[in-house]
């Protein structure tokens, strides 16, 4: 079909202007997820450090709060690009198979962010831990988009 041919508006493929389709989609669906996953993930880690054990300091003396506030703010680009970043990249791989019901790719969904979570069980204390596996959890079960009908099926 040339140019001329096409109804205005359409794209080669004939699917819409954005020349979409299935695989736009998904990359629409993503994009939205990082854009809602990192506010997310920045008030889940304020939340998460004004409830964390307090930082030392390099002198080995406990932080006041504010102090150790400060830590963790100027640990939060780090954290959010590396557990962000496999967060990101597990969406994707499970955005290429969403199939089925949205509860249970949600479940899934849930499941597999809280992967990059276990660093804090290694370090940081419980309420850090708690903190930030429950932002994962409202961010998969609440803030993230749904997958809708037709993007189901890739």
């Amino acid at each position: 079909m040339t140019g001329a041919d096409r109804p205005s508006g359409t794209s080669p493929s004939g699917t819409g202007p954005s020349g979409g389709g299935r695989r736009d989609s998904w990359y629409w669906w993503l994009l939205i997820c990082a854009v809602r996953y990192v506010p997310t993930f920045a008030v889940g880690w304020t939340v998460a450090s004004a409830v964390a054990p307090r930082a030392t300091g390099y002198e080995g003396r406990v932080l006041s709060f504010g102090e150790s506030f400060l830590v963790f703010m100027r640990e939060l680009p780090g954290f959010l690009a590396g557990i962000g970043g496999v967060t990101l990249f597990l969406l994707l791989l499970i955005a290429r198979l969403r199939k089925g019901d949205p509860l249970q790719f949600r479940f899934t969904a849930s499941m597999l962010c809280l992967l990059p979570m276990t660093i804090f069980l290694f370090f940081g204390g419980g309420l850090l831990t708690v903190a930030m596996f429950a932002t994962q959890i409202i961010f998969t079960a609440f803030v993230m988009p749904a997958p809708g009908p037709g993007e189901r099926k890739v």
